[in-house]
C-alpha cells in the first residue's frame, strides 16, 4: 500500500452513507424526543468549528500494518487540512479536502495528485459519491446528523445511550449517542440483508473550557478485517481559520487523478 494510498483509505475508511423513513417515538424517561437528540449533536459538533489537532493513526489488516503521525488544522463545516509524518517526523504525505477538490501531495516522490472530492474515498469504492461535509466529520471526531439522518425508523434509550436507526432499500444504520456527552459514539453500517459493512466508534473528552474534545476515531471493516484508528493526543480551538492552504514544491509533478 502507497503512502498515498494509507491517507486516501483511512480517510475514506471513516466515511458513512445515511438513508431516510420517518418514524419517531420518545424517549423512555420522555425528556428527549429524537428530534431533539439530532438537534443536540449537531449543535455541539458546531461548537468548535475551527480547531487544530494532532496524534497518531494506525492502520491494521492481514496485509497491511502502519502507524503515522498526524496533524489537522480543521474549518467546519467542509475543510481540512492534513499532513502525515512517518519515524523521526519524516514528512510523507498532505492532504486537503475542501468541497470543491481533494489534493494530496505525496513528499517521497514529490508529486503533488488532484481531483473532485469524490476521489478522497477512492480507497473504498463502494463509499463513492459521499458528501465532504461527512468526511470532515467523520475524520475530525466531530460526527453530525445530516440531511440524510433525519427521520429515525425507530429511537429508543439504553445504558445511556440513545439509539436511533435509519434505513433504506439498500442499507441500515444504526446510530448511538452517547448522553453524557451528547455525542454520536457509535455507528454500525449494515447491508440490507443484515451484513455489517463497517463499524465505526468515536470517544471524547470534555476540557476545562466544558469543550467537548474528540480523543479517538475507530473503524472496523470486518469483510477487509481491516481497523483503522486516529487518536487525538492534543485539539485546539481556534479562533477563526482563513483559507487553508496546501503548499507543495514548484517542481513537484503535477498528476490529475481521473
Amino acid at each position: 500500500m502507497t503512502i498515498r494510498s494509507l491517507l486516501v483509505t483511512a480517510a475514506a475508511a471513516l466515511l458513512l452513507h445515511g438513508c431516510s423513513s420517518t418514524r419517531e417515538t420518545a424517549d423512555a424517561d420522555g425528556t428527549l424526543g429524537a428530534d431533539e437528540v439530532i438537534a443536540a449533536v449537531n449543535a455541539g459538533a458546531a461548537a468548535m468549528p475551527w480547531f487544530t489537532a494532532s496524534g497518531s493513526i494506525d492502520v491494521a489488516s492481514p496485509q497491511f500494518s502502519q502507524s503515522v503521525g498526524f496533524t489537522a488544522a480543521v474549518k467546519r463545516p467542509d475543510s481540512v487540512l492534513v499532513s502525515v509524518d512517518g519515524p523521526f517526523g519524516i514528512p510523507l504525505l498532505r492532504g486537503l479536502l475542501t468541497p470543491g477538490s481533494f489534493t494530496a501531495y505525496n513528499a517521497l516522490n514529490n508529486t503533488l495528485y488532484t481531483g473532485d472530492p469524490s476521489r478522497a474515498n477512492g480507497g473504498l469504492p463502494f463509499l463513492a459519491g459521499l458528501r465532504p461535509e461527512t468526511l470532515v466529520d467523520a475524520m475530525t471526531g466531530q460526527r453530525r446528523f445530516g440531511p440524510e439522518w433525519s427521520s429515525p425508523d425507530s429511537f429508543r434509550t439504553a445504558e445511556g445511550m440513545y439509539r436511533l436507526s435509519f434505513s433504506d432499500t439498500s442499507h441500515r444504520s444504526d446510530v448511538a449517542v452517547e448522553a453524557r456527552s451528547m455525542r454520536i459514539a457509535a455507528v454500525t453500517m449494515r447491508r440490507a440483508d443484515g451484513s455489517v459493512l463497517w463499524k465505526e466508534r468515536y470517544e471524547y473528552e470534555r476540557g476545562a473550557d466544558s469543550l467537548w474534545r474528540p480523543a479517538a476515531v475507530r473503524l472496523q471493516v470486518p469483510a477487509r478485517e481491516m481497523t483503522v484508528e486516529f487518536r487525538f493526543d492534543e485539539v485546539t480551538p481556534q479562533p477563526a481559520l482563513q483559507g487553508l492552504t496546501l503548499e507543495v514544491p514548484d517542481d513537484a509533478e503535477r498528476v490529475r487523478m481521473p
